[in-house]
């Protein structure tokens, strides 16, 4: 991300001001058209789809349409990725509904799931997108919920990070019980994934700590 190849941009924070769309999709197309003149091989991430103003995104359809070049520079080296929570229910009622396991699942049983939600939710920024109505977006990858497998991987990670000592079941369990799960009859999903993995475990270290010096002192 500290790359001068990569390029973020999230609505609320780089374009807070809806009567300034216009201009902020001038400077838009003008850091696209520029980065990419000096090296085609660049990354545009925008973050928050369902923040971004409706019609904001079409601005970037010259340069990922099928056109050899743009005023003389060619652009198809270039990667354009949208990141968004739109269509979060339609892809776990997908996970919750099938009987097969996560890993089996395929790329192509949520794309038209996603690209129809994007399309048709009012107030997103791919609402009646003409990226989208003209086939222009190549791949919809579902971001799939965690599971409490997942919660723990990550819960582990983080120990590390904190250096901490390996985990125990005992410990894990404990950390774990902390973070919410659902829905309320399986308690399969975490709610939050993992963005909260690292307080929790925090949490724990601290008290786990806190109760040992106590002990201490009371020997």
């Amino acid at each position: 991300m500290e790359s001068q190849y990569v390029h973020l941009k999230i609505p609320t924070r780089d374009y807070p001001h809806e009567g300034q769309s216009r201009n902020y999709k001038e400077a838009l197309q003008n850091e696209i058209h520029s980065s990419v003149s000096e090296c085609a091989r660049q990354l545009f991430i925008f973050d928050e789809i369902e923040n971004f103003p409706v019609g904001f995104l079409d601005a970037i359809k010259p340069y990922i349409d099928y056109h050899d070049k743009v005023h003389g520079i060619d652009f198809r080296k270039s990667i354009f990725l949208f990141l968004s929570n739109v269509g979060g229910r339609e892809i776990t009622q997908i996970l919750m509904d099938s009987n097969s396991s996560r890993n089996s699942l395929r790329i192509n049983d949520f794309e038209k799931v996603i690209e129809k939600a994007a399309f048709n939710k009012k107030g997103n920024g791919f609402h009646q997108s003409r990226l989208m109505d003209s086939h222009l977006i190549g791949h919809y990858i579902p971001f799939l919920p965690l599971e409490r497998e997942h919660v723990e991987l990550c819960i582990e990670e983080e120990g590390i990070k904190m250096g901490l000592p390996p985990l125990s079941e005992e410990m894990m369990y404990k950390v774990v019980e902390n973070i919410e799960f659902w829905p309320e009859d399986t308690q399969r999903f975490a709610v939050k994934g993992c963005k909260n993995a690292r307080d929790k475990l925090k949490l724990y270290a601290y008290q786990h700590q806190y109760k040992r010096a106590r002990r201490n002192d009371e020997l």
